[in-house]
């Protein structure tokens, strides 16, 4: 049987090549009748043939991918140009050029934005169009991008200590290091201040009164590929730094004293006061220096201060207050122009009454810078040290107590005496009818005595008459109307003189 096929299919094959020489023989040949054959005339000059136009090569239509990024978010961004006859078009993505691209979206439109990405990693996309019967009309080429670090979000405010301009942000996504910008205008060239790693950074290089602009880049921790844009332009004025405030009391007078010093862009300070240390503060007043003795405060009340620069060029870079300070006024120091003796040559200190002290202390010491006893309290504006000894100098202070506080206590008022001796006792006009001749009893360990007469009991406005180691004495003559003093005095090694307080009596 398979004999037999062979055979057949041979004979098939030996007629299928006769039957065209067949068919051509059957053809009459154009220009012959009744088949003979007829030489066909030339053609008179004929016509040369021009070479055919090239066809021109048809467009083959593309897809056009731009790939890009969201500045804010780092997000990869895509965009294709519209193919005729797409109803949609299918994205596809994958992490190496070549590898395995996985469908991610189905668009009708011509752009989308791949959230679902890491930052630092590339990532290849090709767009197919797809018509309306869901068959591919066209397929992109690959393209690629990075997902960027998103753009910082900084916030610019001041330190209120140094007025330096600070900008926080932060922390970045796949973000290692920052590197951050400043400008002279928003528009105009940036200068690279520094790169850190950190979230935050103070400008401490930033002038006070001086305006900038500044700008922040997120540095990716894997290729500089996916560093981010610049964050929006941030301005900020550099304040005047805060006053830093110190904080007395006048000795002499007890008031509040204020100081500081000088701030960098400041033209003045403006102080303000409050009884609480969180209630209500009214401003005292504005001056140009840098110190300010508040006069109003009253002994024995507690006030709290602070102090704010106010710019030279413009109110957005005045200081921020200074830290509060709080202090009590205290009492007026007790004082006077000189000290008296009673009779019996002891210290007698007397003064004015000081407003807001309810009593004094007065404290004695033998040596200046030594240690100071007290030796008595008094409500008196006087005092009589009758412990004093004579030839002995001694250092004195006088405390005006407060009515209400300790802490609002005079400084001390501080002043050095020595008592001397006693007055003369038994002083009297012996005189005859010829002399003047007096007598008094004898003051222990003096030296000697002076007398003294004029015509008013003041030994300031009497002169000497005579000096005598006895303790009478004799005028040369009689002398009548007229007041006469004795003081006894010591002459120390020292040539210091210590005396007695004068005795007196009138002679008629």
């Amino acid at each position: 049987m398979k004999k037999f096929l062979s055979i057949l299919l041979a004979l098939v094959m030996v007629f299928s090549l006769m039957a065209p020489a067949a068919i051509a023989e059957e053809t009459t040949t154009p220009g012959t009748e009744g088949g003979e054959v007829v030489d066909p005339e030339p053609t008179a000059n004929p016509e040369p043939t021009e070479n055919p136009e090239p066809t021109e090569t048809p467009e083959v239509p593309a897809i056009t991918v731009t790939v890009g990024n969201v500045a804010k978010t780092g997000k990869i961004t895509l965009k294709w140009t519209a193919v005729d006859g797409a109803a949609k078009y299918e994205v596809y993505r994958s992490t190496t050029e070549t590898g395995k691209f996985s469908k991610i979206y189905t668009a009708t439109g011509l752009k989308l934005t791949n959230s679902s990405v890491t930052v630092g990693e590339q990532y290849f996309y090709k767009v197919k169009a797809i018509d309306a019967e869901g068959k591919e009309v066209l397929t992109s080429d690959v393209v690629s991008g990075y997902a960027d670090c998103a753009a910082p979000v900084v916030t610019a405010s001041n330190v209120a200590s140094t007025g330096k301009i600070t900008l926080k942000w932060k922390a970045v996504d796949g973000a290692d290091k920052y590197t951050v910008y400043r400008g002279a205008s928003k528009d105009g060239e940036y200068t690279k201040l520094i790169t850190t790693a950190k979230t935050s950074l103070v400008n401490s290089s930033a002038k006070a009164n001086t305006k900038y602009y500044y700008k922040v880049v997120a540095l990716s921790s894997k290729t500089e590929e996916a560093d981010s844009a610049f964050s929006e332009v941030v301005a900020r004025r550099c304040d005047c730094a805060a006053p830093v405030v110190t904080i007395g009391n006048n000795a002499k007078t007890g008031k509040i004293t204020l100081k500081w010093k000088a701030v960098d862009g400041a033209a003045k300070y403006e102080v303000y006061r409050a009884t609480s240390k969180t209630g209500k503060y009214t401003k005292l007043t504005t001056v140009k220096g840098t110190s300010l003795t508040n006069s109003s405060a009253k002994a024995g009340f507690t006030y709290y201060y602070k102090v704010k620069a106010l710019s030279a060029v413009s109110t957005e870079a005045n200081s921020a207050f200074s830290s509060v300070k709080m202090r009590v006024c205290d009492c007026a120091m007790v004082s006077f122009n000189d000290y008296d003796y009673n009779n019996n040559g002891n210290p007698v200190f007397k003064w004015k009454k000081i407003t807001g002290a309810k009593s004094y202390k007065i404290y004695r010491s033998k040596s200046e810078n030594g240690k100071y006893t007290l030796l008595g309290e008094t409500t008196s504006t006087t005092f009589t040290d009758k412990t004093a000894k004579v030839l002995t100098v001694y250092y004195y202070k006088i405390i005006a107590i407060s009515s209400k506080t300790s802490s609002a206590n005079s400084a001390a008022f501080r002043f050095a005496a020595t008592p001397v001796y006693p007055m003369a006792k038994n002083l009297k006009d012996v005189s005859t009818s010829k002399v003047t001749k007096l007598k008094w009893d004898a003051i222990s360990g003096v030296s000697g005595y002076v007398i003294f007469c004029g015509y008013s009991k003041n030994i300031d406005e009497m002169d000497p008459i005579g000096h005598t180691t006895k303790t009478n004495f004799t005028a040369n003559g009689k002398y009548n109307g007229l007041w006469y003093a004795v003081v006894g005095y010591k002459q120390l090694t020292t040539d210091d003189v210590i005396p007695s307080m004068p005795a007196y009596v009138y002679v008629k």
